[in-house]
């Protein structure tokens, strides 16, 4: 299941680079191969990140890296959940205070990889993973093997998470009210 979508209800919380032809707001739209305003671009600087909330804590299996000009990205995730959560697009939206929660997360490094300098062509980065659970994802660009580095697609799969709690012994409740 594709959960990097936002029928599967993510969203894009952050981005270093901002272009005003290709705004954020538009990176869900069309976010495919095809000519269109869903890409993200860097400004040269390194590192770069982009950062998803997935709609429930999740269970990825594999994600899709699309791009040209990458040469190192680390792939990272959180399970944590907010009450309120922020949406970058949204003007009306308490975004400093959450934004503030999202930068302090624990980040927990999944993937660093490397990709071969595809000259003008795309780079397709496949990694695979044990079912990595995690709320949010974020990439980060370390280096590129250009100035200017474009990110076309980023397609995370896996299913929603479900926590499974194994009961040892005995597994009635006691009677006591706990008060």
């Amino acid at each position: 299941m594709e959960l990097c979508t936002p029928q599967a209800g993510a969203s894009l919380v952050y981005t270093t680079c901002f272009n005003q032809d290709y705004p954020t707001e538009l990176w869900f739209e069309n976010n495919h191969l095809k000519k269109s305003k869903s890409l993200y671009m860097t400004t040269g600087s390194f590192p770069n990140e982009m950062i998803f909330k997935l709609k429930d804590i999740s269970s990825i299996s594999s994600i899709e890296f699309i791009s040209i000009g990458i040469h190192k990205l680390e792939v990272s995730t959180c399970d944590k959940v907010f009450e309120n959560e922020i949406d970058i697009n949204n003007e009306h939206d308490s975004t400093k205070t959450n934004l503030n929660n999202i930068m302090h997360l624990s980040w927990n490094i999944i993937s660093t990889a490397t990709a071969e300098d595809a000259e003008e062509d795309f780079q397709r980065l496949s990694l695979e993973f044990n079912n990595i659970t995690a709320s949010y994802v974020r990439f980060r660009i370390l280096s590129g093997t250009r100035n200017f580095i474009t990110i076309r697609k980023i397609s995370i799969n896996g299913g929603i998470y479900k926590k499974t709690t194994k009961l040892g012994g005995n597994s009635r409740n006691s009677g006591k009210s706990g008060k």
